[in-house]
Parts: C-alpha cells; structure tokens; sequence
C-alpha cells in the first residue's frame, strides 16, 4: 500500500525539464523552506533593532513559513504512520 501511495504522489508531483534533467518542484520548494527556516532566527534578532516598523511584517512572514513547514511535517508523520503500522493492500 505504501508504495502504491508513494507512486500516485510521485506521479502529481510537478516537474520540469531544465538542461536535461528533470527537476521535481516540491523538492525544490522543501529545499527553500528549510533555508528560510533558519534565516528566522537571524530575522529575529534584526527585527528587535526596529520593532515598531518591521515587527507586523516579520510576524506575517513567521506565521505562513510555520503553515508551509507545518504541513510538510504532518504529511511526512502520516506517512511514517502508515509505514510503522504495515496497513496492507
């Protein structure tokens, strides 16, 4: 069952051919997410500088990339859920 999930997700995955090789979007995304992860903390210590001005906006930016690295973690522990437990076809 796991692998046929795993095909039909591979499948809708969106992909683009660039010089010969074919690049998955999602990967490239997840790949992003996980960099500006850790620029937060930079962010954080540059908005106490000028709270009054960037804080909205920074506080905007932390909201959707914990919604955007939040839903990639729920899929990913269902997944391993549904591998742990050996749900059969």
């Amino acid at each position: 069952m796991m692998e046929r999930i795993l095909k039909e997700n591979e499948e809708k995955m969106w992909k683009i051919e660039f010089r010969g090789d074919e690049i998955v979007l999602e990967n490239v995304g997840k790949k992003i997410l996980h960099r500006l992860d850790r620029f937060k903390e930079i962010g954080d210590i540059i908005i106490q500088f000028n709270p009054v001005h960037a804080a909205l906006p920074w506080a905007g930016f932390r909201f959707l990339l914990k919604l955007c690295l939040e839903k990639q973690g729920t899929v990913d522990a269902i997944l391993i859920g549904l591998e742990k437990n050996g749900i059969p076809d």
